[in-house]
């Protein structure tokens, strides 16, 4: 979903989302702006009429009333009046862009009660992943969440949080024919750019010139060699560093140590650990937090192949520790135990 700070509805709204509570009486309707008083007295009406309570999460949409300027009228349930934080606005908004669907421009209120839980909960709930299609027939829908231009910094800033976490989102849903080690760290690399983070990235004669020995030893299986991937945010006068490391398995089959097959497709998305550590240092950078981070993100594919670690090997890890290896579906500790050695000669504070 695309969604836009603005100070009053927009001409091509086709509805407005406002809140609702559920009082000891019923429900009640909180006044906004953006419906007047025989307006907002005439969608109550309507409501009730249709059994909304306005618990926690409820969307009802109704026909809007005469010149209200839009064809529908979708309430949202925040629940107690006394007892609505962050969080209950964050999964309300979320509940509401999963359940509002064929509507192309929607205005709210919802930001009265607070503009960046109400962001990240369109963006987050509002998130589908089509897949691979012949042709497109993804629906977008177009937020304006009404309020104040003083409001700019805390919108800004909660939709880069919220798409950065979709970045992690589409990278754990890719399949593994497309996003190999190769092609994700060349992926990163244009996300790094477009950031302002530095990059570096080892292919596998660096890392066997180097001595990483987990890593190696994970991805030597699979026709597709292994990465470690570096992502750097180094702002002015950061006073402090902290150092992120993610398990990128872009396919994990167990190796010699073959799972079972049953489910094995949801193995596409045994890299989310350096897809969450990537999305964070990728937010930091566009928010210009002042601190110092570095990601360190090993990333190989797990595979039976001709040349795959077995079942006893004994494997140099980065830094010098040896390791036997008495199952190859433990694959995820390998790469880390090499990451975190590697982080670790940064001296970093966490």
């Amino acid at each position: 979903p695309q969604v836009k700070l603005g100070k009053k509805v927009p001409k091509k709204a086709e509805a407005l989302l406002i809140a609702a509570f559920e009082g000891e009486g019923g429900l009640e309707l909180p006044g906004t702006d953006l419906l007047g008083g025989v307006a907002l007295r005439s969608t109550y009406e309507a409501l009730v009429a249709v059994g909304a309570s306005g618990k926690a999460g409820e969307v009802t949409r109704v026909p809007a009333p005469a010149k209200a300027g839009v064809a529908s009228i979708i309430a949202v349930g925040l629940g107690d009046a006394e007892e609505v934080d962050d969080e209950t606005l964050r999964r309300a908004a979320g509940q509401a862009a999963r359940s509002i669907t064929k509507v192309g421009a929607v205005a709210t209120s919802l930001g009265d009660f607070g503009v960046a839980p109400v962001v990240e909960g369109l963006i987050l709930g509002g998130y589908k992943y089509s897949g691979l299609r012949s042709e497109s027939a993804a629906e977008t829908t177009t937020y304006t969440v009404v309020a104040e231009k003083s409001a700019q910094e805390e919108f800004d800033s909660a939709k880069i949080t919220a798409e950065s976490v979709l970045i992690a989102r589409d990278l754990v849903n890719t399949p593994s024919n497309l996003l190999y080690p190769e092609t994700y760290a060349a992926f990163l690399s244009a996300q790094a750019a477009e950031a302002g983070l530095e990059v570096e990235v080892l292919d596998e004669k660096a890392l066997e010139k180097q001595g990483f020995g987990g890593i190696m030893a994970v991805g030597r299986g699979s026709a597709r060699p292994p990465r470690l991937v570096r992502l750097s945010w180094k702002p002015k006068k950061a006073k402090r560093h902290v150092a992120l490391v993610g398990k990128g398995i872009t396919f994990d089959t167990g190796g010699i140590s073959l799972k079972p097959g049953a489910k094995m497709w949801d193995m596409i998305s045994d890299m989310g650990g350096s897809a969450a550590m990537a999305a964070a240092i990728i937010a930091a950078a566009k928010l210009n937090l002042k601190v110092g981070i570095t990601a360190t993100l090993p990333l190989a594919e797990n595979m039976p192949g001709s040349d795959a670690t077995r079942p006893g090997d004994v494997i140099t890890h980065y830094g010098g520790i040896t390791s036997e290896v008495l199952n190859t579906d433990a694959e995820g500790r390998l790469v880390l135990a090499d990451a975190i050695a590697r982080a670790s000669e940064d001296n970093p504070d966490y």
